[in-house]
């Protein structure tokens, strides 16, 4: 059975195998931070379109 783990480059330069769990401390901080910014990203554009409503009620 092909699993990620089977493409993962196991041992680079003929080192002993990378574990699981290293992978795992290198992909979940990153998969955080992406969650993160997309939130703080969506997060702006919503205020935005919330004061451009607001300036669109002034008028």
């Amino acid at each position: 059975m092909l699993t990620p783990w089977a493409v993962w480059p196991a041992h680079v330069g003929g080192g002993p195998p990378i574990p699981h769990w290293v992978v795992l401390l290198a992909v979940v901080p990153a998969l955080l931070l992406a969650v993160g910014v997309a939130v703080l990203l969506v997060d702006r554009l919503l205020v935005r379109m919330e004061w451009t409503g607001s300036d669109e009620k002034r008028r």
